[in-house]
């Protein structure tokens, strides 16, 4: 007959087979009161707590089973299960490799072994112990899957992929398996047959959420985001569910926060995390995935912590280290964060992640052909890594490698359809080339993938900019700042689109926005834009120095400046770098300087980056020059290259940082003397340009501390001018051009984005003084014209006392035409340049109000040199009443009309030749300092 204890551990047992865990927890509770080091109660005791997922409970049970009993190999087996549950790998080993040290026959043992090897990243001691387990027992499923699970972690897919088919052919039910499987298919680029495995997974087990993560992810870069945010949400409702029976689950916590990312329910994922640190802070991989959501976030600041709180628990925690460095990528810290990548790599060779981080980096610092191999090295540990095929082909475009490029993105494409930036940057290319079409449709593909997507916008908008289409440029950028506001520039394109179409209501807050960012230091515009944001000179030089430090972050450091070489009979070799050998203003302001140089002293060169128009002036410019030479395809490192190899001794950047300029291949100092001149009007806030050509009244002493490069002064007017420009001899009628014949013409050939409501609104005052008056503005976009009708309108003045002139095939028949004008009206902030050369040369007078940026003074140069002084006045009052007198005194406006024509043969402003050896005056000066190796300075040139 039965002792009462015997009948109670009986009792216990029998409710334990039967599933009663209550009963059952009651019977050996009680049994073990009164029998405490009973070997079996206690190993049942704890079977049972694990089968409720109590392992911190069951981990005391054992412990004291092992005391009582430290030969049974099942105890330290199970032992081993409950410490792996709790995320103690080290001692989880130990207790296993003491369960096959007493049984060495025990394939569990074996495959539990190796999980936890392959969770250390012991990828190849854990393959072993898988094997060793299939070879006890060669039909044992779980251990082909995880053996599959340890060969992908190896790279080797093809091995891993054999592994799972092996194991869903043993048991087609193991969801596990159909996970790795789907995994590897994804791996392979092969995205409907890993979505067709991850839904089986998940249909053989709808509460495993890996199964719905990975057919999300699938989804996702297959292209099908509406399809895949379903997944996630599945995936979520999983560890959801699992988090209600083990609210204390570390791993489900941090799953959620994952799903609830790739939701962008960033606070809910951030919530998430949360709880998973608290339940365990010391643990590193969790404190790694709180820092990638908060990187997700854009808290950069906040993430880095979380990583290095992460290093400090695991210094051998390479990931981390990755994390770090992609940060630190981000934030354009380029030293530290190749310091991060490269101790990620010490650690980690086979990291194809810090690999392709690594690769970031040169392509950060513009070292695209060693950011290029660098990616290499991460897509032969793994040829799915989309993100670095992904930079391979940035890195080609970069490089003007455009067919390399074209079906790089092609094969990113290929790999990861889904990756919206891929379609962006075949879009880029094909936006630079020219080509409408194909360039928005890529935009659309990326914006299909995700509507919202900032960077898909800000490509539009750029694209938009180059086509002229302002409306559209403005919508595109709006977007992209809703989307990310921190973007570099985009406050600056979104005043510029809107400037460009007179849209002044959103142009005037953006603005303001601007220059309050431009002076915090931020990139909130480019150079080119802030000219035209009514900046000051000190907040321009604030923006091209913030410009600077984004554009050449390697200036100057990669080599040492070349000497001096000149050509073979002691000429100086000059190189003129121009995106605007064509007809353009630029070219057709310089094209007399180029003829007259003194071929005796000077051997000239060309280096055109820039389109051939195949016009007139095109063909006169490439007949001119010593080599001409067609650079626009090539990669910046090629040009400068070529500008060494020539032996350049000057290179003159005539676009500078305006559209199309390519300023940033001379970062690496090809030529001993690089000089700023005539495309743009402000400093490049760039240290490695030495000097800019300028005038003693667009430089003044009070703004020359406002400019990185050495300012030379030239005697007269900075402004070349080519005395040999036709006038076309037929002067059309006022009624061919739609103007009124008896009217005063106020006329306005500026571009539409220096009109300012301020000046726009002196213009109406003169014309609601002067009734027979008109406006003559340039031809503008519709929007614009619309938009200054509406405002005249608003003002009391009809529209049609706005003229807008129609397009000028040729320049001498524009330049005809202005003589129609009777009054110039430049506008403040931002002068006529080339355009108020050409009034002045058709003999039209000039009127500009003075301002504090060489932008702004450029009018007042030119007519200083011209020696019309009385048409610059120093307040707005004052060039209202002087537009006024001038259209009631027909004498004096006539008297300055015919000053002007006097002084075009004997001034210095249309003294083409005077003016070419007063500049070559000046690139001497420059080229024997850098003989001597003296440093640049300041001078200026003595008037001829």
């Amino acid at each position: 007959m039965q002792s009462p204890e015997a009948r109670l551990f009986a009792q216990a047992f029998q409710a334990l087979n039967e599933g009663r865990l209550t009963d059952a927890e009651q019977g050996f509770k009680k049994f073990l009161r009164s029998n405490q080091r009973h070997p079996g109660a206690l190993n049942l005791y704890s079977i049972l707590l694990l089968r409720s997922g109590r392992f911190e409970d069951a981990e005391p049970v054992l412990r004291k089973a092992i005391s009582v009993d430290p030969s049974s190999d099942v105890t330290f087996y199970n032992y081993g299960l409950t410490l792996k549950h709790l995320g103690k790998a080290e001692a989880a080993l130990e207790a296993f490799s003491k369960s096959i040290a007493i049984k060495q026959a025990n394939p569990e043992a074996w495959n539990s072994r190796g999980t936890v090897l392959k969770e250390i990243g012991r990828h190849s001691e854990a393959i072993r112990d898988f094997d060793q387990a299939i070879a006890l027992a060669p039909g044992y499923a779980d251990a082909h899957a995880n053996r599959g699970n340890a060969l992908v972690a190896e790279g080797r897919m093809s091995d891993a992929a054999a592994a799972y088919d092996r194991a869903t052919t043993l048991r087609p039910d193991l969801a596990e398996a159909w996970i790795g499987k789907g995994n590897v298919l994804a791996a392979n680029a092969k995205h409907s047959e890993a979505i067709s495995a991850f839904e089986h997974a998940a249909k053989l087990r709808p509460d495993l959420a890996e199964a719905w993560v990975g057919c999300g992810t699938a989804l996702s870069h297959a292209g099908n985001p509406d399809i895949a945010v379903s997944a996630f949400n599945n995936a979520l409702s999983a560890y959801q569910a699992a988090l209600k029976t083990r609210p204390n689950h570390t791993e489900s916590w941090i799953g959620c926060a994952h799903v609830l990312m790739n939701l962008k329910r960033f606070d809910e994922a951030l919530d998430a995390s949360a709880k998973a640190v608290r339940l365990d802070p010391r643990n590193a991989g969790v404190l790694r995935a709180r820092g990638g959501i908060l990187f997700a976030m854009k808290r950069p600041a906040d993430a880095l912590k979380a990583f290095d709180d992460a290093l400090r628990l695991d210094p051998a925690l390479a990931e981390a280290f990755t994390d770090r460095g992609t940060v630190l990528n981000e934030l354009r810290r380029f030293d530290e964060a190749g310091s991060a990548f490269d101790k990620a790599l010490a650690i980690k060779p086979a990291s194809a992640e810090a690999w392709l981080g690594r690769g970031n980096t040169f392509f950060g610092l513009l070292r695209y052909d060693d950011a290029i191999a660098t990616y290499q090295r991460a897509v032969a540990l793994r040829q799915d890594l989309a993100e670095a095929w992904f930079g391979i082909a940035s890195a080609l475009a970069r490089l003007r490698r455009i067919d390399d490029a074209l079906s790089a993105y092609d094969d990113v494409i290929r790999i990861r359809p889904g990756l919206a930036e891929a379609w962006i940057g075949k879009g880029t290319i094909y936006s630079d080339l020219r080509q409408a079409d194909p360039a928005l449709a890529c935009f659309d593909r990326a914006l299909a993938l995700d509507s919202g997507l900032p960077e898909a916008w800000y490509a539009k908008g750029s694209f938009f900019i180059e086509a002229a289409e302002f409306e559209q440029a403005a919508d595109a950028f709006e977007r992209a700042f809703a989307g990310r506001a921190d973007q570099n520039f985009i406050k600056g394109y979104i005043a510029f689109a809107h400037a460009q179409i007179c849209n002044w209501p959103p142009f005037e807050p953006m603005r303001r926005d601007c220059v309050a960012d431009i002076a915090a230091g931020r990139p909130a515009a480019t150079p080119f834009i802030a000219l035209a944001c009514a900046t000051t000179a000190a907040e321009q030089f604030a923006c091209a120095r913030t410009h600077a430090s984004f554009s050449y972050p390697l200036a100057g450091a990669l080599k040492t400046v070349p000497a001096p070489a000149g050509s073979d009979n002691g000429r100086i070799r000059l190189a003129y770098l121009c995106g605007d050998f064509r007809d353009h203003p630029v070219s057709q302001l310089a094209v007399g300087v180029f003829e007259r140089h003194d071929r005796s002293r000077f051997e000239t060169v060309a280096l055109s980056t820039g389109p051939d128009d195949g016009s007139d002036l095109r063909r006169r410019i490439e007949a001119t020059f010593d080599q001409f030479h067609d650079v626009r395809m090539q990669s910046d490192g090629d040009i400068a290259r070529l500008i060494e190899q020539l032996g350049c001794d000057v290179v003159v950047d005539l676009t500078g940082l305006t559209q199309g300029g390519r300023t940033a291949l001379l970062a690496s100092k090809p030529a001993p003397v690089q000089v700023n001149w005539l495309g743009f009007a402000g400093t490049t806030g760039a240290d490695f340009m030495d000097y800019i050509i300028a005038d003693h009244v667009v430089i003044p002493p009070q703004i020359e501390p406002f400019f990185t490069e050495k300012v030379v002064k030239l005697p007269g007017c900075y402004l070349p001018n080519d005395s040999t420009r036709a006038i076309a001899a037929h002067v059309p009628s006022r009624a061919d051009q739609g103007l009124p014949e008896q009217a005063f013409v106020y006329c306005s050939f500026n571009n539409s984005y220096k009109i300012t409501a301020g000046i726009f609104e002196r213009w109406m005052n003169l014309l609601r003084q002067l009734d027979n008056s008109v406006l003559w503005l340039s031809r503008m976009n519709d929007a614009a014209r619309a938009n200054l009708q509406k405002e005249a309108e608003r003002r009391g003045i009809a529209s049609d006392r706005l003229i807008f002139a129609r397009r000028a095939e040729r320049q001498e028949d524009h330049l005809a035409r202005l003589r129609l004008a009777d009054l110039f009206l430049d506008t403040p902030g931002y002068n006529a340049h080339a355009t108020s050369c050409d009034a002045l040369w058709a003999g039209v007078p000039v009127l500009t109000c003075i301002g504090d940026t060489f932008a702004g003074r450029v009018a007042a140069s030119a007519l200083t040199a011209l020696e019309i002084p009385e048409l610059i006045v120093d307040t707005l009052d004052g060039y209202e009443e002087l537009a006024i007198d001038l259209a009631r005194d027909p004498r004096r406006l006539a008297g300055l009309r015919s000053r002007i024509a006097a002084n075009r043969s004997t001034a210095a402003l249309f003294d083409t030749e005077r003016f070419t050896r007063q500049i070559e005056a000046a690139y001497v000066a420059m080229h024997e300092r850098a003989l001597r190796g003296e440093s640049p300075m300041a001078f200026a040139v003595e008037p001829l």
